[in-house]
């Protein structure tokens, strides 16, 4: 557990292979661990991304990419890794703007640092499009003869290398600081760390490398000065993560209290980072500053608790005088921000060079450049860490709401008093203070009571206090401001989707009222027009103009004749937003939707539509993995309307746009209609049989021509193929194309919320459901991690009766974990399916047990279900005798494995049997003339003897954790044998 902490919360299996690719590492004991901070913090999903050619050396082929972090700090807000593709090994820069100048600034500082000690030259820059066609970046990189190879227009997917790490390194960093109890302003610190000891854990990618080992490995084989000396990286000096520091005081390092005899020696802190070996970057909580020191002692059983309390016991250790020292230091001149900011400015210009320092991803290798002025106001907004020489490091710009640091000490101190001590104002602070620290850092205590007969410094503080501003990020955004992003091009875009208000929810929302109508019991308008009112409007515009084009529709008069005894259906405007990869707006969207449950019931008329059955889809799946088909989806945009109606429908004119006594009558299957799902399907089933393809039996959604295989899901379309019959698909592709609007031609990467990775040199696809995940989990009312998804103790009905509100929550749980069940996550099968018995009358029992499941799933959340890795069809059946305590019936699960992979399970009670005459029929029992062969497929196989039926025990059996819960041992081993794995440890 302890090395667990130590490098920055790795999986188990990196814990297996860290002794035997590191220096001073040395484990014992089991390696697999439990903890709170993975549980919480590592919950990033991940995209299949097809890889670039890297059969390249160390440093020669650099990927490049961005994360935003919040709160700004210092103005920093961005962090640009640099990965190195051949070894994975990793650098960070931090950036105030997102922009080509302090990128630019950044790659000079690296491409010198390599070259320098490593005489390494690169050769080829990854990096998003954005940055591919800047002036300043072309040519530095044309100067030193490197090649910009850019992704695709709005696909920084392609740009994988970068993009990987930095997920890994974010989900280290957010496990760590949970772990710490650290508060989120200190991202910085902790995401420096984070690449400190990436850089230093075994990868499996890298055959259980480090980035370290394998960076420094390769240039051992090269023939050059570099040096080799090195080859894994020294763990001796690694503690756990935030754990509790004590550090020579000031007084102690220069020797000036050697009279002070009974003084304390240290003051206590807790380990944020390395700059070395030898060199820790320690935080104190009191001060909130972060020091470089050697000589401190750590205690790697405690962290910080995010209490008042521990604060107060560390202030107990120091004297009278070192406390003074430190209010002193933390309380700033009576002036503005602006002039702050003005005196940075001039500092900045009268320094004639700035030193600029790397968060080194080498052992013991301190790297510095001289940078001229040019720069300088560039450098500033991008590196942390500024003069080697500064001992003490200020931190980041604080909300108004935080009170100055005397005020938390003194409060901390219950009522301890200092002499002749004044009270400033409250001002904004450019630092995070000690209060904030504590109640960002996870754990709030009670608050502190001071006795006194006076008003403290603290209460003060408090009466004094402004009301909270809300951060960027956290608050809607308003029409003013609206207003003047939309002057300004492409400043929309900017707009992330935490500041967006919700979609209206009807035209109403976006016009302007004629008069305010004041609701007397909150004194406000009851209407306000949408922020986004305008945009929305344009998009009604846009869609109607779709819908002429295609002909949707025609108008009629109210009062013809064909009208009469025809019945009218309403309709009513959708709206949503569309974001890009990185989750800033990218347009807004709005669309016409018929009130299909307005129409009168036909019980006659056929509606249903099939829909593409899961066991299919991955069947499908694990044949691409065996055979190593090309994957390509396509979305058919308004596929419905492609559909003609074949009765007549009216439908009033859309709200904002009606005539008087005018209607439409439809043409096409709109949205909504009750048959439109059904007229599409058997639209685009003809589309594909003119094309020459066949629909397999029993499901009409997955059709084949040769080597072709298309299977569809309402309009998302998916088309499967082997490179040698790419004639086939492109033929099929194109005739889609020619009589539908396509989107889409990338490989497969999702499908219905289904992510979906891939290695096609191993020839595994696996399936991964992490951020529906995440949504679902927002259900459980528990924080607990449990291990496994339900209790050995069977449920019992409940004896109460349970309330509306409590039963449709249980439903709401259940069902959302029922789809996990059946789609990638058959761990839990079993699990639903015993909730599931409870649906009608759910007691308190039922929603802690549902919420062990959700919690379970989000504890788990990075599990994947792989696809591929054999050559066999195995079927695994297995029943728990008369388990059911309630009704005395037996559970029974079976699982399907094809090439490998899990294809369809099921865990159910078995149904009443009458035993009282059991005979084996040799024929099936029909009626029907005409017998399907598909249906006698089974028994003939058997017969020739290509079917085997064994035993198989039940540690062995893949079926046993369908049919009962199992303890924390036998659960793991339940999953290991169901192929879900880790998707974090295998890229």
């Amino acid at each position: 557990m302890t090395w667990h902490l130590r490098l920055g919360h790795p999986g188990p299996r990196v814990l297996e292979h860290l002794v035997n690719h590191s220096l001073g590492a040395r484990i014992k004991g089991i390696t697999t661990v439990q903890c709170d901070g993975c549980g919480q913090g590592k919950a990033k999903r991940q995209i299949s991304r097809a890889t670039r050619t890297t059969e390249m050396e160390p440093g020669d082929r650099l990927a490049l990419d961005f994360h935003e972090f919040s709160p700004p700090n210092k103005g920093l807000r961005y962090l640009l890794l640099i990965t190195d593709r051949a070894s994975g090994m990793c650098w960070d820069y931090y950036l105030a703007r997102r922009e080509a100048r302090q990128v630019l600034a950044a790659l000079k500082h690296l491409f010198q640092l390599l070259e320098t000690q490593f005489n390494i030259k690169p050769k080829i820059v990854e990096c998003d499009n954005e940055f591919a066609n800047a002036t300043i970046l072309v040519d530095f990189c044309n100067l030193k003869g490197t090649k910009i190879e850019p992704s695709a227009p709005d696909t920084p997917a392609q740009n994988g290398g970068g993009e990987r790490a930095g997920g890994v390194i974010k989900e280290k960093a957010r496990a760590m600081r949970i772990g710490a109890n650290l508060p989120e302003e200190l991202w910085n610190e902790t995401t420096k760390a984070a690449v400190y000891l990436y850089n230093r854990s075994p990868k499996y990618i890298l055959d259980w490398k480090s980035p370290y080992e394998r960076f420094h490995e390769g240039l051992a084989g090269k023939d050059n000065d570099s040096p080799t000396r090195i080859q894994r990286p020294n763990q001796s000096h690694l503690k756990v993560y935030g754990c509790k520091a004590f550090a020579l005081t000031r007084g102690s390092l220069k020797g000036t209290e050697r009279t002070r005899k009974l003084a304390p020696r240290a003051w206590i802190g807790y380990l944020v980072g390395y700059d070395s070996s030898n060199i820790f970057r320690i935080w104190n909580p009191v001060t909130n500053q972060v020091v470089r020191t050697r000589d401190v002692v750590f205690n790697e059983e405690q962290v910080f608790s995010g209490s008042i309390d521990m604060i107060k016991n560390d202030l107990a250790q120091v004297d009278l005088e070192q406390l003074k020292e430190w209010l002193n230091a933390n309380t700033t001149e009576d002036k503005s921000i602006a002039e702050e900011e003005e005196e940075e400015d001039s500092e900045a210009q009268s320094t004639g060079a700035t030193v600029v320092s790397t968060t080194a991803a080498f052992e013991d290798e301190g790297v510095t450049e001289v940078i001229d002025e040019e720069e300088e106001e560039i450098l500033d907004s991008i590196t942390v860490k500024g003069d080697h020489t500064s001992t003490f490091e200020d931190f980041y710009p604080t909300p108004p709401q935080t009170p100055p640091p005397g005020d938390l000490l003194a409060a901390a101190f219950h009522g301890m008093r200092i002499s002749k001590y004044t009270s400033p104002p409250v001002r904004r602070r450019r630092r995070v203070e000690p209060w904030h620290a504590v109640f960002h850092a996870g754990t709030q205590s009670s608050p502190t009571v001071v006795e006194s007969t006076q008003a403290t410094r603290a209460e003060v503080a408090r009466r004094q206090r402004k009301p909270p501003r809300q951060s960027a990020g956290s608050a809607t955004i308003t029409i003013a401001e609206i207003n003047v992003a939309r002057a300004q091009p492409g400043s929309i875009n900017n707009l992330h989707q935490s500041q967006l208000p919700a979609p209206p929810k009807r035209h109403h929302d976006l016009v302007e009222p004629h008069f305010p109508v004041i609701n007397p019991r909150k004194g406000k308008p009851r209407h306000q027009r949408h922020p986004l009112a305008d945009l929305f409007l344009q998009a009604e515009r846009d869609h109607l103009q779709s819908h002429e084009k295609t002909g949707s529709w025609e108008e009629v008069s109210r009062h013809s004749d064909q009208i009469q005894g025809n019945q009218i259906l309403d309709c009513m405007w959708v709206y949503t937003y569309k974001f890009n990869t990185r989750g800033f707006l990218a347009k807004c969207k709005a669309r016409l939707v018929v009130r299909g449950d307005q129409q009168r019931v036909n019980h006659a008329e056929e509606n249903y539509a099939a829909t593409l059955a899961v066991r299919s889809f991955r069947a499908v799946l694990a044949l691409a993995a065996r055979f190593d088909l090309e994957l390509k989806q396509f979305d058919a945009v308004n596929a419905f309307v492609n559909a003609k109606i074949d009765e007549d429908v009216y439908m009033e004119m859309p709200t904002g746009y009606r005539r008087p006594s005018r209607v439409l009558k439809l043409k096409k299957a709109l949205y909504g209609l009750r048959k439109s799902p059904l007229l599409w399907q058997e639209e685009l089933t003809a589309t594909l049989t003119k094309l020459g393809f066949k629909a397999l039996p029993h499901e009409p959604c997955l059709m084949i021509r040769k080597g072709c295989l298309i299977f569809f899901y309402v309009d998302d379309i998916v088309v499967a193929y082997r490179k040698n019959d790419s004639h086939i698909a492109n033929a099929a592709i194109s005739g889609l194309k020619a009589k539908y609007e396509l989107t889409g031609g990338e490989d497969l990467r999702w499908f219905l919320g289904i992510e979906i990775h891939r290695d096609r040199a191993r020839r595994y696809i696996w399936l991964s459901q992490t951020a529906y995940i995440d949504k679902i989990a927002e259900l459980a009312q528990s924080d607990d991690l449990p291990r496994t998804p339900m209790g050995l103790r069977e449920l019992q009905p409940y004896e109460g009766i349970a309330t509306r509100q409590s039963t449709r929550l249980y439903q709401r749980k259940v069902g959302s974990i029922l789809y996990t069940a059946v789609i990638t996550r058959p761990d839990v099968a079993f699990a639903v399916a015993r909730l599931a018995r409870f649906n009608q009358n759910p007691g308190p029992e039922h929603h802690r047990a549902a919420d062990q499941v959700l919690r379970y799933l989000h504890v788990t959340r990075s599990l994947a279900l792989r696809l591929g890795g054999g050559d066999y069809l195995r079927v695994a059946s297995d029943a728990s005798f008369a388990d059911n305590s309630i009704d005395r019936k037996s559970s029974q699960g079976y699982a399907i494995t094809l090439f490998g992979g899990l294809i369809a399970w099921r865990a159910s009670k078995q149904d009443t049997t009458i035993s009282l005459v059991t005979k084996e029929i040799a024929v099936l029992q029909t009626k029907l003339r005409h017998v399907d062969i598909h249906n006698h497929w089974l028994r003939q196989e058997y017969q020739r003897g290509k079917i085997h039926v064994k035993y198989v025990p039940s540690k062995k059996m893949v079926a046993d954790g369908l049919t009962k819960a199992l303890n924390a041992d036998n659960h793991q081993e339940f999953v290991r044998m169901l192929n879900l794995e880790d998707i974090q440890l295998l890229t």
